[in-house]
Formats: C-alpha cells, sequence, structure tokens
C-alpha cells in the first residue's frame, strides 16, 4: 500500500523562478511648434500618425517646414508627438493680439429647386370678422399692402315716419335671408294707444316676434328699419306685405345685403382667397384643409411673405 498522510503538517513545493515583466512607458516627450496650413491655434494636439496631422493641420506649406519635420519624425519610427500652432502675436503676453483670423468655407448643398416664402395660418375656416377688418401683407420685403372685408346687412325701413296708425290684429309679412316668410301680429295690449304706435313700440314688437333679424329706430327716432342679423351679399330683408304694412309703408321687395363677402362672421377660405389676391399683388391664396396658407410668387432666398 501506498503511504498516507495521517496528520496535519506542513509541505513544501518548490517551483522555479519566474522573472515578471514590468511595461515600460517611454519618458520622452516629443512636441513641435510651427506655422501650419489649419487648426487650432495655442491648444497642443496629439497625433499619433501623419495622417492625423494633415486631418488637424493640412499638408506642406511653403512658409514652414513643421509639416515636413513631422513626416520625417513619424517616418523614423515616431509614434506620437504634440503639435502646437503658432502665429504672429503683436504682443507675445496676450493672446489676443495674434494676427490670424478665422477662416470660413461654402459647402454647397444638393442641387434642389428654390422655393418660395410662404406663411400659414392657425385657424381653420369659416373665420368671424367684423365690417372693415384688414390683413397687412409684405410680399419680398415690399410696401405693406391692405386687404380689406366688408359687409353690410339686407334692411328695409318705413316709408314715413311715425306715429303708425296700426289696429288690433294686423300684421306684417317679412322673409329673411331667402327664409319662410314669417308673420308679425301686432296686437293692441301690446301699445299705449295702437292707433298712434310710436317707432319704439312697434320696433320692440318686431324684435319679440322675429327670428334672424332686429328692428331699429332710425331717422332720428322716427322710422323703423328691419335689417338682418347676417352681414353680407347672403343677407336679405323682403317684406312680401301684410295688413300692417299700409300704415308702416315698408318698401316690397328684396333689400339685399353688400359686401365682398356672403356672411362677414363666417368668411370661407375661398373668399379670402378672392380678396387678398385681388389686393395685394405677388401672392397666391391656398386653402389647406380650412387653414389658408398666402405664398409669394416668387422664389429664392429674397421671398418672403409677412402678415402684419
Amino acid at each position: 500500500m501506498g503511504s498516507q498522510l495521517l496528520s496535519s503538517k506542513v509541505v513544501i513545493v518548490e517551483e522555479e523562478p519566474r522573472i515578471r515583466n514590468i511595461p515600460t512607458l517611454p519618458t520622452a516627450v516629443v512636441g513641435a511648434v510651427g506655422v501650419t496650413e489649419r487648426g487650432p491655434i495655442g491648444q497642443a494636439v496629439l497625433v499619433t500618425s501623419f495622417e492625423e496631422f494633415i486631418e488637424a493641420f493640412g499638408g506642406f506649406t511653403p512658409n514652414s517646414d513643421l509639416a515636413l519635420a513631422v513626416h520625417a519624425f513619424f517616418q523614423n519610427g515616431g509614434q506620437t508627438v504634440w503639435i502646437v500652432r503658432t502665429v504672429h502675436y503683436s504682443d507675445i503676453t496676450n493672446p489676443a493680439s495674434r494676427t490670424s483670423t478665422a477662416a470660413s468655407a461654402t459647402i454647397p448643398t444638393a442641387a434642389v429647386a428654390a422655393t418660395a416664402g410662404s406663411v400659414l395660418g392657425t385657424v381653420v375656416a369659416p373665420f368671424d370678422l367684423e365690417p372693415g377688418d384688414t390683413l397687412v401683407i409684405v410680399v419680398d420685403g415690399g410696401a405693406p399692402a391692405t386687404a380689406t372685408f366688408n359687409a353690410t346687412p339686407g334692411a328695409r325701413e318705413t316709408g314715413s315716419p311715425g306715429p303708425f296708425a296700426l289696429a288690433d290684429g294686423q300684421t306684417l309679412l317679412v322673409r329673411i335671408d331667402g327664409g319662410a316668410v314669417q308673420t308679425i301680429v301686432f296686437l293692441a295690449s301690446e301699445f299705449t294707444d295702437i292707433a298712434g304706435a310710436t317707432p319704439a313700440e312697434v320696433a320692440a314688437v318686431i324684435n319679440a316676434k322675429i327670428a334672424g333679424a332686429r328692428a331699429l329706430v332710425t331717422s332720428g327716432g322716427t322710422r323703423v328699419s328691419v335689417a338682418s342679423d347676417r352681414r353680407g351679399t347672403a343677407s336679405g330683408v323682403e317684406v312680401t306685405g301684410g295688413t300692417a304694412n299700409t300704415a308702416l309703408g315698408f318698401p316690397t321687395g328684396l333689400a339685399a345685403g353688400s359686401g365682398n363677402v356672403a356672411d362677414i362672421g363666417a368668411v370661407t377660405a375661398a373668399e379670402v382667397k378672392t380678396i387678398v389676391e385681388a389686393a395685394i399683388a405677388g401672392v397666391t391664396v391656398t386653402d389647406e384643409t380650412g387653414r389658408v396658407r398666402m405664398t409669394s410668387g416668387t422664389t429664392g432666398p429674397t421671398s418672403s411673405v409677412q402678415v402684419d
């Protein structure tokens, strides 16, 4: 049988000695200062090849041997060198006195077609405007031009001044904005004296019973006008008859509204296009899903549209 270690003891095992190498670092630091084609000024840049030098500082120059020296350094086994580009300083103690200036270059982009200046509205049509509202637009940096939105309501005024000799139960037949005929009934209980109805009383009765229009006391308080609530060419007031009109004397027939929009409270993108293009030269208006875009008729860097 082989022997066994039956009790604890110290066993010494000898090995061949090994030599541990400790890597060394270069203790020599190479630096070069000189004039280069380009690159940072007064700032040390570490380069590890002549290609890195060219990328940072450019190539050979007729007034400096720095690039030639760096090339020779790497050709003869050099590994790293710190490069400092220098220039002439009017005052060597003042870095701001260097005589160099920053260079610049224009890099052309891919060939593309010139575009026109334009501006896109943020509100979707229809637009709630007021008569006399304007758009002031500058095209291509020129003089401001103005487009104005105009609208008046259709209206009818009594043919004679008050008071009006009405009678209980008499009627006035009115059509507003091309809608159905409305019947206004005058009752004696609505007046102090219906046979001597004042313009204010007649206007109050009409306002209580009419839809889509309003009655106003006009002509210095002597007459009554009925005007559509809509303002524009789609507005209209038509008195078609009624027994009370003998005393009131409203002209029959249609009194249409006027302006350059159908309804100033709901102006469409198409109406904006018509008005703006007619008033302002050099601009085109398009409808982009209800929003209005205004575009200059020119292209390129001088093309612009500004809405004031």
